[in-house]
């Protein structure tokens, strides 16, 4: 997904993904489904693309990650119960 590339040539890059996924964020509901965000991305990134097909795949994947573990801690943060979720768009 970093490689894909503007209608001008350039490339998306990693700041780029990430950039797109925080207007992304910001143009949905608080707490998107992850599906719902998924699509939500392919249609920034084909945007982006300029609205032409992909040289190659693209393969996006959201990973939704609460640890149940009250002892385990996440960069330094205690965790809160919950959930583990995944969506392949």
């Amino acid at each position: 997904m970093t490689e894909v590339q503007s209608s001008e040539g350039r490339q998306l890059g990693p700041e780029g993904v990430i950039e797109l996924a925080n207007v992304t964020l910001a143009r949905l509901s608080n707490a998107p489904a992850l599906p719902d965000f998924g699509e939500a991305m392919i249609k920034a990134i084909r945007h982006y693309h300029g609205g032409k097909e992909f040289e190659y795949d693209l393969t996006f994947l959201t990973l939704s990650r609460a640890p149940s573990d009250p002892d385990c801690t996440v960069l330094g943060e205690p965790s809160v119960s919950g959930t583990s979720k995944a969506s392949l768009v």
